[in-house]
């Protein structure tokens, strides 16, 4: 016998069956909190990326202006 058998119907129904949609403030406060902890999580790793590629893009910038 499963854990979920083992509820009784009304349990089962509200765990896996939504009747409306989610509600505004519950949809924001979901997108700040994946915001916040995305920059938390990949920020530093991200801006370190981005400095790499500026500093490989002003390079070969560099090289193709002065062999023209």
């Amino acid at each position: 016998m499963s854990l979920i058998s083992s509820y009784p119907f009304f349990l089962k129904k509200i765990m896996f069956f939504r009747s409306r949609f989610l509600s505004f403030p519950l949809v924001i406060g979901a997108v700040v909190i994946g915001v916040v902890s995305g920059k938390a999580i990949f920020g530093s790793p991200l801006d370190e990326h981005w400095k790499k590629k500026l500093v490989e893009e002003a390079s070969t910038k560099g090289t193709d202006t002065s062999s023209t």
